[in-house]
């Protein structure tokens, strides 16, 4: 049985103040953004690109992602990220802006290429590294190559994807999902139970993803009724972090 590690995980309250680090680890001082306009409304984009332009690190911030990202999407997308040239691909949001930065990543190596010969890619180059800071709990999408977009044209879902594009880093900081609407907050903390219950049901479970699983769903199930109650409740220096499910848990 051979167990391959996910990406580093770089978890805490506050982490995402370390973002500037964890693109100059990368080995770049630019870094390109990819968001939603939800995001940019609530100050969250705002905030990362503050962090970045104190730092130094030359930044752009592309918020044109939809809640089911297209393929014409990840083409404008790729686009601006070529026209920014080299850099750190900074995947900010939930599970769209997650899927639809890796895609964007991947087309920026690959100028030929489009959103729509994703099949095409997986023999293509290599794309620009990836960070993911995811801003729910839900998804997971931090811990993978690849996304779900929707080729309009074809009326049809696909992936797109590539080892190369999976996040190098995932920053996981809870204080990201504090005063997330009710909806939301219970929508994507049952999408982190059905995972954990999809991992445990799995024939190919082993002794790691049940002991992952076991512990998500056993978190999810004590604690998602009490953020769900009061999203805005946990705070940094209580003695108990309860009151929110932590992203990208498994």
């Amino acid at each position: 049985m051979t167990i391959e590690p996910t990406c580093r995980v770089e978890f805490g309250a506050g982490a995402v103040a370390d973002l500037p680090r964890f693109v100059t680890e990368l080995g770049h001082q630019r870094a390109f953004v990819v968001t939603d306009r939800g995001l940019q409304a609530a100050g969250i984009a705002p905030r990362v690109g503050k962090l970045l332009h104190a730092a130094g690190i030359e930044h752009e911030i592309h918020d044109d992602i939809s809640a089911n990202p297209s393929a014409a999407e990840i083409d404008r997308g790729a686009a601006r990220a070529r026209a920014f040239g080299r850099a750190v691909v900074i995947a900010l949001g939930g599970g769209s802006p997650l899927d639809a930065a890796k895609g964007i990543a991947l087309l920026a190596g690959n100028p030929d290429a489009a959103a729509a010969d994703a099949d095409s890619l997986w023999d293509g180059a290599d794309g620009l590294p990836v960070i993911a800071v995811p801003t729910t709990s839900g998804t997971g999408a931090e811990t993978n190559g690849f996304g779900v977009i929707e080729d309009t044209c074809a009326k049809r879902k696909v992936y797109i994807g590539h080892p190369s594009v999976r996040p190098r880093i995932a920053v996981l900081d809870p204080e990201l999902t504090l005063g997330l609407p009710s909806r939301v907050t219970a929508a994507t903390g049952v999408d982190a139970l059905v995972h954990g219950i999809e991992s445990l049901a799995s024939r190919g479970a082993n002794p790691m993803s049940v002991a992952f699983a076991q512990q998500a769903v056993t978190l999810i199930g004590r604690w998602l009724p009490v953020a769900h109650r009061d999203g805005g409740a946990w705070r940094p220096g209580r003695s108990s972090c309860s009151a929110r499910i932590w992203p990208g848990r498994r």
